[in-house]
């Protein structure tokens, strides 16, 4: 587990607070496309039970999609 997920034990700040990521499977960055799913887990392992997370993995997009800070700011403000 990465050590600043697993060293975070102030769960106090994060309730009601939401996280979104998205990311494009056609990314260029092989550093992304293996490393955010692992840490999508890790973090839902950590935070489930305190921090509301939507992470949107996207097949047929590339490393920044052209519409994710309009899917994001839908999901922290819906």
């Amino acid at each position: 587990m990465n050590m600043e997920l697993k060293n975070f034990s102030d769960f106090s700040e994060l309730k009601k607070k939401k996280l979104y990521v998205i990311y494009g499977m056609k990314d260029h960055f092989k550093e992304a496309t293996e490393f955010i799913p692992k840490y999508n887990k890790q973090l839902k392992e950590k935070f489930n039970s305190v921090l509301l997370l939507k992470f949107n993995r996207l097949e047929d997009e590339g490393h920044v999609p052209d519409f994710s800070l309009t899917k994001g700011l839908e999901f922290i403000y819906n």
